[in-house]
């Protein structure tokens, strides 16, 4: 998976040099690291950088923002674009491209969370050493949280993410609403929109017992293949087709394996 790198400063000069020196930048990594990296472009506004995030369905993107966007007082700043982009884009990776250092505690205040500042009045050789080196922890960063997304199971409701551990998931089955699923935890219920095929093509833990039911070998505490029935550690259980013998008989090998 390829991750794009975008740009964003208002004024059209600094722009262009800050892509040139970031395409500079991702040619001088090492081959690996190069070959996960994507030069997607450079904006000038608050609009045109979060349409170009929605239009090509950025994940797990590379952001160099100016945080002044505007001299205009009450115009959208680098700050709201990075919050509007972490919205679109959870797994972003933001870089505060500055004049101003002290600019930077705001993002504190805002919980923005950002990965670098790069002072723009450093010498040009200083400058494109941040800039690469920033690319290279930008790298780590997501290296680092796909570990540890392979221990969570992530999904959305509203505007808000949640993320469990695995071993509290139980199962997730589909309920009466179209696109709607349930999820059943150890200790709770939630529901969210998604996809169950999409999920266990997603998530390694969760096996699918019907079209209807995916579920987490972990958090099974029996199974009866006489009446087809799946007995969870938190008292709920599902029934399975005959159809999905084969695959239930999976599950008694993961179990055995536990």
């Amino acid at each position: 998976m390829k991750h794009q790198v975008l740009v964003c400063d208002d004024e059209l000069a600094q722009a262009q040099s800050l892509a040139e020196m970031l395409e500079r930048a991702i040619v001088i990594q090492d081959d690996e690291r190069q070959g996960k990296l994507e030069f997607l472009g450079y904006y000038t506004s608050y609009a045109a950088t979060l349409q170009a995030v929605i239009d090509h369905q950025v994940t797990g993107g590379i952001y160099f923002l100016d945080i002044e966007l505007s001299p205009k007082q009450y115009d959208k700043t680098g700050l709201d674009l990075a919050e509007a982009i972490k919205r679109q884009d959870p797994k972003a990776q933001i870089i505060f491209v500055t004049t101003h250092d002290e600019l930077a505690l705001m993002t504190f205040h805002r919980r923005i969370g950002a990965l670098d500042y790069i002072i723009k009045d450093s010498t040009r050789s200083e400058f494109q050493g941040r800039i690469t080196e920033a690319l290279a922890l930008a790298l780590e960063n997501i290296a680092t949280s796909h570990t540890a997304q392979k221990y969570t199971f992530t999904y959305k409701i509203g505007h808000k993410i949640y993320n469990e551990n695995i071993d509290d998931v139980v199962c997730i089955v589909t309920t009466e609403r179209p696109h709607r699923l349930r999820l059943y935890k150890v200790d709770g219920i939630a529901e969210f929109n998604g996809n169950l095929k999409e999920l266990v093509e997603q998530s390694e833990f969760l096996h699918p017992i019907s079209q209807s039911c995916i579920v987490n070998a972990k958090n099974i505490k029996s199974i009866d293949l006489k009446e087809r029935k799946i007995l969870f550690v938190n008292g709920e259980f599902e029934y399975f087709p005959r159809r999905s013998l084969k695959q239930v008989k999976h599950l008694i090998d993961e179990l055995g394996k536990s």
